[in-house]
């Protein structure tokens, strides 16, 4: 007897001495569908606790850190609309967790009478998980940022190594740095000019904005000494804010590109057994006591224990 096994058809016993098969009714992917159900709300988890380590960052009350992780409110917005991103992406995710293997239609004039939904089971378990590592990247653009602020301190080496990975892409906030996405970018805007000493930026006709003049309320401006002009430009970045979305954009590359997980392999790599793990080590609340540092894990110097606070 020997089984022939496959995960979206019928299981198969052949008995060859017998010349019989007998069908076991694995007929559709209802085992696949529930595992990536499974798969989809476990995931989600990580950036659900990812969002909440970002709240204690941002949140001078938890973190006696600066609002927002930087110096001057006001123009800079910080991270306050990165951690919405992150919320954002959070609760997209409580959606997409429902399971997809708990609903069935009938089709084929009901010879189809119940379905897996395991493709979008599949699916909808992807955008969970893209969603995860942009909310990761979010975090870990945050957490560098948090870092700068009590510096000359050290935080651990895992950490430190990945915040080494991180800048080597990103710079820092701290320098009020516009990046060069949204200067080349910008945003388009409508605004109404009704005095000639306001600054003229760059302007297209409307023409060729697809906004016809006949439609504009030109009657509703009752002024005798200054004419309106309505104009669609080109809004300039405020030198002092931040768009963040390629910032994120270029950190979730980094955690697909596995390099995050490289970074601190070699010091996972070190212990012998999952239960002899530091998990303070590679916390983002862990403070390294004074200055020895660890070695690589092929050293035979490297110490067994570490003093963390």
């Amino acid at each position: 007897m020997s089984t022939v096994i496959a995960v979206l058809d019928l299981v198969q016993i052949v008995f060859a001495e017998r010349g019989e098969i007998i069908s076991a009714g694995n007929f559709h992917g209802e085992y696949p569908a529930k595992a990536l159900d499974y798969l989809a709300v476990g995931v989600h988890e990580l950036a659900s606790m990812s969002e909440r380590r970002i709240e204690r960052l941002v949140n001078p009350a938890l973190s006696e850190l600066p609002a927002f992780l930087v110096k001057d409110g006001g123009l800079n917005s910080g991270f306050m609309l990165a951690h919405c991103t992150a919320a954002a992406l959070v609760s997209e995710n409580k959606v997409l967790c429902h399971p997809a293997s708990v609903d069935s239609l009938s089709t084929s004039a009901g010879t189809e009478d119940h379905v897996s939904m395991g493709g979008y089971a599949a699916r909808k378990s992807l955008q969970v998980l893209d969603n995860v590592e942009r909310v990761i990247a979010i975090e870990l653009l945050a957490a560098c940022q948090a870092i700068e602020f009590l510096r000359p301190l050290k935080t651990t080496v895992p950490l430190e190594e990945v915040y080494n990975v991180v800048r080597s892409s990103i710079s820092s906030l701290l320098g009020h740095r516009v990046s060069q996405a949204s200067q080349e970018d910008g945003s388009l805007g409508i605004s109404v000019q009704l005095c000639p000493s306001l600054p003229q930026y760059p302007v297209r006709s409307l023409s060729s904005s697809g906004f016809p003049r006949r439609q504009l309320p030109w009657k509703k401006f009752k002024t005798s000494s200054v004419a309106p002009s309505v104009t669609y430009r080109k809004t300039l970045p405020w030198d002092r804010d931040r768009f963040m979305s390629p910032d994120i954009e270029t950190v979730t590359q980094i955690l697909k590109d596995g390099k995050i997980w490289e970074a601190v392999r070699h010091h996972i790599d070190y212990y012998h057994a999952p239960e002899e793990i530091e998990t303070r080590v590679f916390s983002p609340t862990a403070v390294m006591v004074g200055t020895k540092q660890r070695a690589r894990a092929n050293s035979e110097s490297v110490p067994k224990k570490r003093r963390i606070k």
